[in-house]
């Protein structure tokens, strides 16, 4: 669960784990809206309320700087959920942001990141949390048969995927055949 809530995160993440949620992270727009606004404390203050609930925590962003920022602070999730996608479509207009949001991401089209993935990949190669990538499609800008093999041999240990479900069927096939020989080749161990 993404403990999004009206009441904040922490009681998303009590009600979640009350339904049945097995692991639980902070919403990205939370994440990095608190980092950008330097507000740390409160996302240690969700650190350490969730994890009384004994579930897996886990820090959910957009901004790789929302990583690094974390890990100097010794803010040290169960896992990582961390978007990644191509962004040298030719509508991501990188560096023409007008309008910034909160979380200071720019607003433009599909672009749910703030950086590369090869920069991604090189960084969360060096982590030894589990990580979860995630907007991995970039709403449409990329086909499943060519971001699942590069988001896994790029080092994520899984992929939460946006779908319709009429997409289902031809993703898991998909999924399954980067998988038919193994695990991927990668840099990064799997966790």
């Amino acid at each position: 669960s993404d403990c999004g809530h009206a009441k904040g995160i922490l009681e998303g993440a009590r009600e979640s784990v009350e339904n049945g949620a097995s692991i639980v992270y902070s919403h990205g727009g939370f994440t990095d809206s608190w980092a950008v606004k330097g507000e740390w404390g409160k996302l240690e203050e969700y650190l350490e309320g969730a994890r009384k609930l004994g579930v897996p925590v886990g820090i959910g962003c957009h901004r790789l700087e929302t990583v690094k920022g974390c890990i100097e602070r010794g803010l040290i999730p169960d896992f990582w959920m961390k978007t990644v996608h191509r962004i040298d479509y030719p509508t991501a207009r990188l560096g023409e942001d007008v309008k910034v949001s909160e979380n200071g991401l720019g607003v433009h089209d599909n672009r749910f990141v703030d950086t590369g993935r090869e920069e991604v990949f090189d960084f969360m190669a060096t982590r030894p949390e589990p990580w979860i990538a995630f907007k991995i499609l970039g709403a449409g800008i990329e086909h499943p048969k060519d971001a699942f093999p590069v988001t896994f041999k790029g080092g994520a240990d899984f992929a939460c995927v946006g779908m319709y479900d009429y997409q289902m069927v031809e993703d898991v096939n998909i999924a399954n055949e980067v998988f038919e020989n193994g695990l991927p080749s990668r840099v990064r161990p799997w966790h």
